[in-house]
C-alpha cells in the first residue's frame, strides 16, 4: 500500500540524509584521531628534563606528564624519594631509564603505557619467558593488571590489549600474583608453562557500589534516599526491546501498564502510586545528565492514536548503548531536581568508550510472536450463534428494532435478513434458508486480522582508546512487527562519545545521539475498532468476503462497513526524528574540588499523518452527514476525496548547567560533601495542523476543491500552536559522613519559571530535603560478624514539586471553530488569567531498612513511605 509522502512542511528525509552525513564523518574524524593518538603512545618518546637533582617521584611524574606512560615499581625495590640527577634534553625515554636505573641493579620493561621496574636476573640462563592475556569475565581485555611472582618484587603490567611478558626464573613452586583495582586477587601456581590467560573477578560489594543521580555518585553507603538501581545483567535476559517497558517488575513500587499493543505504544508508569491532582503523572526521563523531553504532548485522549505510538522521547535510546539505570522515588532523591519530578526520576548512564584495545562489539536477536488463535479464545461457532439468535427471535427479545442496532451498532448479515423478512423482502421460508446457509459460515476473524510477527534487533558498537582520550561509537536498528496485519514500527538510532584529558587535570566530553521512529498503523477512530476485540466479539456467522471475493458489508448506522476493508483504505504514519549534543568540561582544580560544565541541545521533529480514502467507512459516514437543505431534501456537499490529516511537531530544548563539588576527607573520619550548582533550560515547541477533506490519495495526493463543504465543517485547515518556557534553577547539596558509619544530608533547589506567577515572591519554588544514613554493620559489636553482610537504616523526609502541562499564568485563547451558521471567526478563553500560580507540592516521608547475610546469599529492604 502506497503511503503519501509528499505533502508537509519540511521533508524529514533531507535532514536524515544531512544529519547521517554529518555523522558518518564524526564517526571518521574520531576514528582517525584516537588511532592516531594510540600510534602516538606506542612510538618512540624523547624527553626534555631539567629539574637538576630531584627524587625519582617527581621524575617518574614529569616522564608521565610528558609521554603519558605510567611508571610501576615496588617501594621495597626502589626509594620514590631518594636523589636522582635528571638533567636530559632530547634524549629517548629508553637512555634516560637506563641511566638512572643503572647503578641500583634494576631494569625495566615497557608495554605500551604502562612502564615495568625490576631486578636484573642474574642467571637470565636459568629463566623462562612467560606470556599471557587478562580478560574479565565477558572477555574484555585488562590494561594495567600487576603481574608479580609472589615474594619477590619480580613483576610487570599488561599492556592496552590486556597481554604481558614477564621473564622469570625457573623455581619449583612459584605463585603468580594477578591484581587489579576492583577485581579479586588472583593467584595460580606456576606449573612450567610457556603462557598463561587468567581471568579475574569483580570485587564489587553492595555498599561499595556507586549510584548515579544525574548530578552527583554516591557511594551506596551514603545514600539516605531511596534510590534502586537495575541490574543490567538480568535485563540482558529480558525480551523487550523498549526501554520503558524493558523495567516492568525489576523495580519495587514501580507499575508499568500497557496502553496499547502497538509497538512503540507508551505505556503508563507509576512510581510508588499517583501523587498529583492535576500535573503530569509520568516519571522524569534523565539519560547522561540531560532531562529528555517527550517529542509531542500527548494526553490521555491520544491513548487510540498516533500519537501515542511516538510520545515517549526514551524511545529512541538503544538498549544496547546504555550503561546503568537508577530509579529515584522519595523526596531526598528527587528534590534535586526540582518542579519536574514529584512522580519519581529515572536516570540512565549511556555507555563509554574504556582504555584499551579498540573493540567491535555486535549484538542481534530475531524474536518470532505467535498470532491468536481461534483455538486460544472460547468463542461459539456459527451454529451456536445462529441458535442463540433465534431464541432471542423467539423470546421476543430480537425485533426489527434492535436487529438494527446490535453488536456495536452494526447489523450483520442475520439481522438484516431479518429485517427484510418484516419488510416483506423475503419470505420466512426464504429466511430459513439463507439463516442455514450462515450456520456453516464459521468465520476467522483471527486468520484474517492477524499473522506471525517477527522482531529483528540488531547493534553494532566500536569503543577503546588510551589513557588520554576513549571512544565509543554504536548503531543500531530494529524492526519490530506486530501480530495485528500492516502494523509495526522501524527505528533506528546512532551514537558517538567522546572524552579526552586536554591535561591530567582537564577533561573534555562530546557525545551526539540520532535517532529516527517510523511507525505504521491502521486508521481507527472508535475503540471499537480494535483487531483483537473485533475477533472476539464479532459474529462468526458473517462472511469476511462474498462468492465474488469482494468485500461482504454489514451495515452501521445505516452505511455499509466491512472492517477489512476500513484497514485497507485508511492507515495512520508517525515518524520522528530526534538529535541531542552534549558538551561536557570537568576540571579537578585541586584533588576535593571538581568544577563541572555541561551545555545540551535537543531537537526533535514529528509528523503524524492520518488517510481515509474516499471508499473507507469513515468518509462514507461523514458523508451521509454533511448536506444542506433543498426545501425538505437533503442535497449531500461532500462529493467527492476523503480525508487527510497532518500533525507536525518540531521541539527543541537547551540547556546549560555549571557546578562545584567539594569532597575533603579530614583526619580520616570526617567525609564532607558539598555541590552547588545553577542551570538555564529554554524549550519551544511548534504544532502544525493541516486538515484536507476531499484529499485524492490516490489521483497524485492532491485536493479536490469544494468551497461548500469547508463552509459547512468549519473545522480550520491550517491551524499552528507556539510554546515557549524558560525555567533558570539554583541547587545544591550538603552531605557529612562520620567515621564511615554515620551520614546526614540535606538537598535543594529552587526554580524559577514563566510557567509561574509574575507575582515576584511566586517566580521561584523552593523544593528541599533531609536524610539520614546509619551503617550498623560498622558497631564493633557488629563488625567481625561474618554471617552479616550488611546492616542499614536510612530516611529521609522532603517537598516534591509537579506542575500541569497545559497550566499557564498568562491568558490562554483558542481560534473557535466556524461554521455556516456562525461563518465569523472568534476566539474562546481556554485558561483565564492566573498571576499566582504556583507548582503544586506534596511533602513525603520515608524510611528503610537493608541488610544481607552470608555473603549476600540471602538481602532485602524492608521500606515505608
Amino acid at each position: 500500500m502506497e503511503k503519501n509522502r509528499c505533502m508537509g512542511t519540511k521533508p524529514i528525509g533531507n535532514v536524515l540524509r544531512n544529519t547521517f552525513l554529518v555523522m558518518r564523518l564524526t564517526v571518521i574524524f574520531v576514528c582517525l584521531f584516537v588511532l592516531g593518538g594510540r600510534a602516538s603512545v606506542l612510538s618512540q618518546y624523547r624527553v626534555n628534563v631539567k629539574l637538576g637533582e630531584t627524587t625519582y617521584k617527581h621524575l617518574f611524574e614529569e616522564i608521565r606528564k610528558q609521554t603519558g606512560c605510567i611508571v610501576m615499581y615496588s617501594d621495597d625495590m626502589l626509594d620514590k624519594n631518594a636523589k636522582v640527577k635528571a638533567t636530559f634534553e632530547n634524549v629517548t625515554l629508553d637512555n634516560v631509564l637506563r641511566e638512572i636505573l643503572a647503578d641500583k641493579g634494576l631494569t625495566f620493561e615497557k608495554n605500551a603505557e604502562f612502564i615495568t621496574i625490576f631486578k636484573a636476573a642474574a642467571a637470565q640462563q636459568n629463566s623462562i619467558v612467560l606470556s599471557g592475556k587478562v580478560t574479565d569475565k565477558a572477555g574484555n581485555p585488562l590494561p594495567g593488571v600487576s603481574v608479580l611472582v609472589k615474594g619477590t618484587s619480580l613483576g610487570v603490567a599488561t599492556d592496552v590489549n590486556g597481554t604481558y611478558k614477564l621473564e622469570i626464573p625457573k623455581i619449583d613452586g612459584m605463585v603468580l600474583s594477578f591484581s587489579f583495582i576492583g577485581m579479586k586477587t588472583k593467584e595460580v601456581n606456576y606449573a612450567g608453562q610457556k603462557e598463561l590467560d587468567v581471568v579475574l573477578e569483580e570485587e564489587l560489594s553492595e555498599m561499595d557500589e556507586v549510584v548515579v543521580t544525574g548530578y552527583q555518585k554516591i557511594e551506596r553507603r551514603k545514600l539516605t534516599s531511596s534510590i534502586t538501581t537495575v541490574d543490567m545483567e538480568t535485563l540482558k535476559t529480558v525480551n523487550q526491546p523498549n526501554i520503558d517497558k524493558l523495567l516492568q517488575g525489576q523495580v519495587p513500587g514501580m507499575t508499568i501498564m500497557s496502553t496499547s499493543g502497538a509497538p512503540g505504544a507508551v505505556p503508563q508508569i507509576r512510581i510508588r502510586g499517583t501523587s498529583t491532582i492535576s500535573g503530569n503523572v509520568q516519571p522524569l526521563w534523565v539519560v547522561d545528565g540531560v532531562i529528555l523531553d517527550d517529542p509531542v504532548d500527548a494526553t490521555v485522549d491520544d491513548i487510540l492514536t498516533n500519537r501515542n505510538l511516538i510520545a515517549s522521547g526514551i524511545g529512541g535510546v538503544n538498549v544496547d548503548d546504555i550503561e546503568s539505570i537508577s530509579v529515584l522515588k522519595d523526596a531526598a532523591a528527587t528534590a534535586i531536581y526540582g518542579t519536574r519530578a514529584a512522580n519519581g526520576v529515572i536516570v540512565i548512564t549511556s555507555k563509554k568508550g574504556n582504555l584499551g584495545k579498540t573493540r567491535i562489539t555486535y549484538n542481534g536477536s530475531v524474536h518470532v510472536w505467535m498470532r491468536p488463535e481461534l483455538k486460544d479464545a472460547y468463542m461459539m461457532n456459527s451454529k451456536e450463534r445462529i441458535d442463540v439468535n433465534m431464541e432471542m427471535i423467539q423470546r421476543g427479545v430480537l425485533n426489527t428494532s434492535s436487529a438494527k442496532a446490535n453488536e456495536y451498532g452494526t447489523c450483520s448479515d442475520f439481522e438484516r435478513y431479518f429485517v427484510d423478512v418484516h419488510d416483506r423482502k423475503l419470505t420466512w421460508s426464504q429466511f430459513e434458508d439463507k439463516v442455514k446457509e450462515l450456520e456453516t459460515v464459521n468465520t476467522d476473524w483471527f486468520k484474517y486480522l492477524f499473522r506471525n510477527a517477527i522482531t529483528h534487533r540488531h547493534s553494532l558498537s566500536i569503543s577503546g582508546g588510551n589513557e588520554k582520550t576513549t571512544f565509543y561509537v554504536s548503531g543500531s536498528y530494529m524492526d519490530e512487527q506486530h501480530t495485528a496485519k500492516e502494523v509495526g514500527q522501524q527505528v533506528y538510532t546512532g551514537l558517538v562519545k567522546v572524552n579526552t584529558y586536554l591535561r591530567e587535570n582537564i577533561r573534555l566530553g562530546a557525545s551526539l545521539n540520532a535517532s529516527m521512529r517510523d511507525n505504521k498503523s491502521f486508521f481507527a477512530v472508535d475503540s471499537w475498532e480494535n483487531p483483537y476485540e473485533w475477533a472476539i466479539y464479532t459474529t462468526r456467522a458473517q462472511k469476511a468476503y462474498d462468492e465474488n471475493g469482494d468485500y461482504n458489508y454489514m451495515y452501521y448506522n445505516g452505511v455499509k462497513y466491512n472492517f477489512l476493508e476500513n484497514r485497507d483504505k485508511g492507515w495512520r504514519n508517525s515518524k520522528n526524528f530526534g538529535v541531542t549534543g552534549n558538551l561536557d568540561f570537568e576540571w579537578r582544580l585541586f584533588p576535593d574540588l571538581i568544577f563541572t560544565s555541561l551545555f545540551s541541545f535537543n531537537k526533535q521533529n514529528t509528523r503524524d499523518t492520518d488517510v481515509a480514502t474516499s471508499d473507507s467507512y469513515f468518509v462514507r459516514q461523514r458523508k451521509e452527514n454533511v448536506y444542506q437543505l433543498d426545501g425538505y431534501y437533503p442535497v449531500y456537499i461532500w462529493k467527492d476525496g476523503g480525508y487527510r490529516g497532518d500533525n507536525d511537531v518540531n521541539a527543541s530544548s537547551i540547556t546549560f548547567r555549571n557546578q562545584l563539588s567539594y569532597m575533603p576527607m579530614i583526619k580520616d573520619i570526617h567525609r564532607i560533601d558539598i555541590m552547588i550548582g545553577a542551570e538555564i533550560r529554554t524549550s519551544k515547541r511548534e504544532e502544525f495542523k493541516n486538515t484536507v477533506y476531499g484529499y485524492t490519495h490516490e489521483r497524485g495526493h492532491q485536493m479536490v476543491p469544494q468551497w461548500d463543504l469547508i463552509k459547512h465543517v468549519g473545522t480550520p485547515y491550517w491551524n499552528e500552536n507556539l510554546d515557549r518556557t524558560a525555567a533558570v534553577s539554583y541547587f545544591g547539596a550538603l552531605g557529612y559522613t562520620l567515621m564511615n558509619r554515620y551520614t546526614i544530608s540535606v538537598n535543594a533547589r529552587t526554580d524559577g519559571s514563566n510557567r509561574f506567577g509574575i507575582k515576584t515572591n511566586d517566580l521561584f519554588q523552593p523544593l528541599w530535603s533531609v536524610g539520614f544514613n546509619y551503617q550498623m554493620k560498622e558497631e564493633n559489636f557488629l563488625k567481625d560478624k561474618e554471617w552479616l553482610s550488611y546492616l542499614t537504616l536510612r530516611g529521609s523526609y522532603g517537598s516534591q514539586g509537579n506542575v500541569a502541562s497545559q497550566a499557564y499564568s498568562d491568558l490562554i485563547t483558542r481560534v473557535a471553530t466556524s461554521d455556516g451558521i456562525n461563518p465569523e471567526g472568534y476566539l474562546t478563553i481556554s485558561a483565564p488569567k492566573n498571576p499566582g500560580l504556583k507548582c503544586e507540592k506534596n511533602y513525603t516521608s520515608n524510611i528503610a531498612l537493608e541488610f544481607g547475610f552470608l555473603k549476600r546469599r540471602i538481602y532485602g529492604t524492608l521500606e515505608y513511605y
